[in-house]
């Protein structure tokens, strides 16, 4: 139910932004559709590939409702999905990849907020005075009880970090700095994604030491989310140089941002 009021509400954000800013409104409604389809099934594929042994499990199972999921995997999902229907449609691309480029951040604060209420994406133990304990029967109590760090009738978890807040307010702040930044430069196709792509791998990347292992945080080395961090880096980089060198759209409608 969170999830599907995420995408509601991000929806009607970036029908707004598209009607203020002269972009097609009726071709928002196309890009949320193909978006959402791809969000979904990329997810689910991130997570499986990540967790091959899933694979092992009756087809149908794969996508079934109680399987996981990786938020990685949803943006190349949505990439994807809007690159390919840009292509069949024959569309510009790029305008409508800042725009879902600045709606992101405020699209993963709310999902974070959803991780928190289901207790996943847990962080590591910790005696931080803002440390939090989970239940019985959460993923963080499980976790510990699995690697015998506490037993099994304990009361609560050890405390851990509030990983998930952390992320929260990361994407916060994010998402005035994206929104900013797409109102000033919306008319350079490429340069919000750019930018979102430089940011949100710099200031994820170091959040992440802070994650469990047993929730996707590395035991030695990097962690997938962190390598995907820095690939968002490269990319973001590589873009920023590649549209540069790319006349500026003529502009769009001046009205202010939703």
């Amino acid at each position: 139910a969170v999830y599907l009021g995420v995408f509601v509400l991000i929806g009607v954000a970036g029908w707004q932004r598209a009607q203020r800013t002269g972009l097609t409104g009726a071709r928002a409604i196309d890009f949320l559709i193909v978006g959402g389809i791809g969000a979904v099934l990329g997810a689910r594929i991130y997570y499986l590939l990540l967790h091959l042994e899933r694979l092992h499990t009756p087809a149908d199972a794969w996508f079934s409702s109680d399987g996981g999921t990786g938020s990685w995997g949803a943006y190349l999902g949505i990439a994807i999905a809007f690159a390919a229907f840009a292509a069949v449609r024959r569309i510009p691309l790029w305008p409508w990849l800042d725009l879902v480029a600045s709606l992101q951040p405020a699209g993963e604060a709310l999902g974070r907020w959803a991780c928190w209420l289901a207790g996943d994406d847990f962080g590591r133990a910790t005696t931080v005075p803002w440390a939090i304990r989970f239940p019985p029967g959460s993923f963080a109590w499980q976790a510990q009880v699995a690697e015998h760090l506490i037993p099994p009738n304990a009361p609560a978890s050890l405390p851990v970090h509030p990983f998930q807040l952390y992320l929260v307010a990361n994407a916060l702040m994010l998402a005035f700095i994206i929104t900013a930044f797409w109102h000033r430069t919306r008319n350079r196709p490429g340069f919000t994604l750019a930018v979102l792509l430089v940011a949100y791998g710099a200031s994820r990347f170091g959040w992440e030491f802070l994650r469990d292992p047993a929730a996707g945080g590395a035991r030695t080395g990097l962690s997938s989310s962190q390598w995907m961090c820095l690939a968002c880096l490269i990319a973001g980089g590589v873009l920023l140089v590649l549209r540069r060198a790319v006349k500026q759209a003529p502009p769009l409608a001046a009205a202010s941002v939703a």
